[in-house]
């Protein structure tokens, strides 16, 4: 049994899912989603704070969470070795950003019931503002 919707930005998530050809439903999740501040899986480098581009469902991407405890959950099924790794707050417009110049998917919750991948043009239109 999965975890229950923690947060305001994974109840509209949820509604999303339930909801898949319900445009509105799928609005309303990316606007809070970009407005949100997530937690980004890297580690620090010599310029500073490094996302990982990882592929745990095959997909290579940065891997970003809702909550604390999509993370633990998401460590405890990959069964992740204690590495330097950290998860830090990001803006997501600046990590978007970020993994669309790199060609890279936003892999959200990944591993959870409360999971998207967001493919690099997708990433590229909700930065532009176009939701659908």
């Amino acid at each position: 049994m999965g975890l229950g919707p923690q947060t305001h930005l994974e109840r509209l998530l949820a509604q999303a899912h339930a909801r898949p050809t319900d445009g509105k439903a799928y609005v309303a999740f990316v606007k809070e989603l970009v407005v949100t501040m997530l937690g980004a899986l890297g580690r620090d480098e010599a310029h500073g704070f490094q996302p990982l581009a990882l592929a745990p469902s095959g997909t290579s991407g940065v891997c970003v969470f809702t909550h604390p405890l999509r993370y633990d959950a998401f460590t405890a099924s990959m069964m992740l070795p204690q590495l330097d790794w950290q998860v830090r707050a990001e803006r997501p417009r600046r990590l978007f950003g970020w993994a669309v110049q790199n060609e890279l998917f936003v892999l959200l919750n990944p591993g959870s019931d409360l999971s998207k991948d967001f493919p690099p043009f997708e990433l590229d239109r909700l930065l532009r503002g176009q939701w659908l």
